[in-house]
């Protein structure tokens, strides 16, 4: 068993918590219904039958013989409906267990001059937001090579070159959510004599608009290259000035003096979509928040959703699995190949939008299939032979254009059955990638038959 950690919640920590709340949802939902009229055999659908036979349905179920029973009944018998459906059960639920983590986020989570309240978002969802930096405000990593010079006025020990710290640095933009991705790290620089602390540099150009703060990360003595990067000190920039400013010989130098104990091990520097929640988990989140309409209202709009995540942190997963509770299969499509008359792109739910209680997301980390929809046939032996799609990645930040990647000369094999499917994701070369369109889908060989192309999730639950 590792060392219990306190603090902010690293991405294990929340992906660990997340999944595991989503793969509950994931078989829980199903079972337990919405009383929707096409139910027969859900919870929901029971507990409506229950209260139907008791009070009678104005129908054909006359219930009890007593009105004065029946009365008594009605309330708790109306509970027992909105409570077997899975929305209003889940509300209940989450609203403690995700009440208690947001909690600790901001009570003990945060270093103490850090706000997550900010934009009006809840803490999980913008330290979500942080972890992933797909937000499209986040700013460009400061441009150049970052370099430590040995200097005094710290109280670092000294340590030869080859057990010396690296050093990355990170800027924030309006909210201390908004984190760049991090620069490479430094070169390892011993610390001997005089020497106590670190002053940074190698940095070119001007603070970007916006930018309002420099984030310093260093690893601890004897770390190998891979190891964690640990939160050392914010630094207040100011957006327009030279980089000179706050480097080596400036009128600001950033100077790292803090010994490893003295590190927040909790704090990690942001990494790309490395904590991309599953559709699941979102509606846990959601359903937190709902409001019930408990004794009022349609069977099948029990609860009024008031926020949701934000759709850059949650990423799409095959079409026909859970996109949210009022997202259809169509807003899960990348498109449609109809053999014979072309293809059609789709457009993926990527805004909330809480009247309809859909759930926005970004798209689709790392992975595309194709899926067959309708039976094909004509010709021979069916192959997927070239996708079109747009994405981002690390290089290329949701700030900017989205990026183009045409894919030809593929011959991945397609059964002709309704169902069958093909992972496109290393033909297609999607590693890295967040793909949110696919422009256009090449199948050969079959002449009749509709595939349509997808995401799929990023991780299984």
């Amino acid at each position: 068993m590792g060392q219990s950690k306190v603090g902010l919640p690293t991405a294990e920590n929340v992906l660990t918590f997340s999944d595991a709340l989503g793969a509950w949802f994931k078989r829980a939902y199903a079972p337990l219904g919405r009383g929707a009229s096409a139910e027969a055999s859900t919870l929901a659908y029971y507990a409506q039958a229950a209260k139907a036979a008791i009070m009678g349905d104005g129908s054909t179920v006359y219930g009890l013989d007593n009105a004065q029973l029946q009365a008594l009944l009605q309330q708790h018998l109306s509970s027992l409906v909105m409570n077997s459906r899975y929305d209003t059960f889940t509300s209940y639920a989450m609203r403690f267990i995700i009440g208690q983590i947001e909690q600790y986020i901001l009570q003990y989570g945060l270093p103490s001059d850090w706000d997550f309240t900010g934009g009006g978002l809840y803490p999980l969802d913008a330290l979500l937001l942080r972890l992933n930096a797909t937000n499209a405000s986040v700013p460009a990593t400061p441009s150049g090579t970052l370099a430590v010079t040995a200097t005094t006025g710290g109280s670092m020990a000294s340590v030869a070159s080859g057990n010396a710290p690296r050093v990355k640095l990170s800027v924030v933009g309006a909210y201390d959510y908004i984190e760049s991705l991090p620069t490479a790290g430094t070169s390892q620089v011993a610390i001997s004599g005089i020497n106590n602390a670190y002053v940074i540099s190698g940095l070119t150009g001007n603070v970007a608009s916006g930018v309002t703060k420099a984030r310093v990360y260093r690893q601890l003595y004897g770390a190998g290259a891979d190891d964690p990067y640990y939160w050392d000190q914010d630094v207040t920039v100011t957006a327009g000035d030279a980089w000179s400013k706050y480097l080596s010989g400036g009128a600001s130098p950033i100077l790292l003096k803090k010994t490893d104990l003295d590190l927040r091990q909790d704090v990690q520097p942001p990494s790309w979509c490395q904590a991309l929640m599953m559709p699941e988990f979102a509606a846990c989140f959601a359903l937190a928040y709902a409001t019930s309409q408990i004794g009022g209202g349609s069977q099948n709009n029990a609860v009024i959703l008031q926020t949701a995540l934000s759709p850059e942190n949650v990423a799409l997963q095959e079409a026909n699995s859970w996109l949210g509770i009022g997202n259809p299969e169509s807003l899960g499509l990348f498109g449609q190949l109809v053999l014979g008359t072309g293809y059609t792109a789709g457009a993926i739910s990527d805004e909330n939008d809480l009247d309809l209680s859909i759930q926005g997301l970004i798209g689709s980390y790392g992975k595309l299939q194709a899926r067959v929809t309708a039976t094909l046939s004509g010709g021979t032996a069916a192959e997927v032979t070239a996708v079109t799609y747009k994405y981002y990645d690390s290089t290329h930040l949701r700030s900017g254009a989205a990026q183009t990647a045409t894919i030809t000369g593929l011959s991945e094999s397609l059964d002709d059955a309704v169902g069958s499917v093909v992972d496109l994701s290393t033909a297609a070369s999607c590693a890295g990638r967040l793909i949110t369109e696919v422009t256009s889908l090449t199948v050969a060989n079959r002449t009749a038959g509709t595939v349509i192309v997808e995401g799929m999730a990023v991780r299984t639950i």
